[in-house]
């Protein structure tokens, strides 16, 4: 890898530490929770689902000295949200390039896919 794609992996886990600490009211010290989200990509790698990093994130918040229910709400919350981001993200794209994405259909050109409502 070039030097130019380490320092933008460095920038999502610097993104993900940001959008963590903006999700908690207390203050969240910077440097580890930038280290807590990078080492939560490494959990995910290796544990299904993304339950690794969701713990890992829930149990820093803990040490930090918030209460478990709160922490295991918020360090959840910012993982299940790329849940539905793709299906959603497909959604749109269809709204806004009809007929451009019909060769990308599972049943082929001109096949109508159903939506499932979630």
């Amino acid at each position: 890898m070039a030097a130019a794609d380490h320092r933008l992996v460095a920038a999502t886990y610097l993104a993900s530490a940001v959008a963590l600490m903006g999700a908690v009211p207390e203050r969240l010290p910077l440097w580890p929770t930038v280290l807590t989200q990078a080492a939560s990509s490494f959990v995910n790698r290796v544990s299904p689902a993304n339950v690794g990093g969701m713990a890992l994130n829930a149990r820093y918040l803990q040490k930090c000295g918030i209460e478990p229910a709160r922490a295991l709400l918020h360090g959840t919350a910012g993982q299940s949200r790329w849940v539905l981001l793709p299906e959603q993200l497909a959604r749109l794209l269809t709204l806004l390039l009809p007929g451009r994405l019909d060769a990308y259909r599972p049943g082929g050109p001109g096949r109508p896919t159903p939506l499932a409502l979630t």
